[in-house]
């Protein structure tokens, strides 16, 4: 038997391959941004594929606690390094870099 109904893990490979094809036709320079969106949806799958009903839902939410989480790094001055020059946030498993 068949699938009636998308599931939302289905629904979110589609919308990163639509991303992915959105990303191909922006300006060389711009595409980092659709990388990170593309980063934070998989950061979070397995939460938002049980979680939500519709993949927009999922990747709404994925990036808005993206945006939350920077913007907290930024508010507590822990966005830079030691000679300001790269951007760093505290992952789960230490630092890494913001592109």
């Amino acid at each position: 038997m068949g699938r009636s109904v998308a599931s939302v893990r289905m629904q979110l490979n589609d919308l990163i391959a639509k991303i992915e094809k959105a990303k191909n036709l922006m300006k060389k320079e711009e595409r980092i941004y659709a990388d990170r969106i593309i980063d934070s949806i998989k950061k979070r799958y397995a939460v938002c594929y049980l979680a939500f009903d519709s993949a927009e839902e999922a990747a709404l939410f994925s990036i808005a606690v993206e945006l939350m989480r920077l913007m907290d790094y930024a508010d507590s001055g822990r966005l830079f390094n030691k000679e300001g020059s790269k951007l760093m946030a505290e992952g789960e498993e230490g630092e890494e870099e913001i592109r």
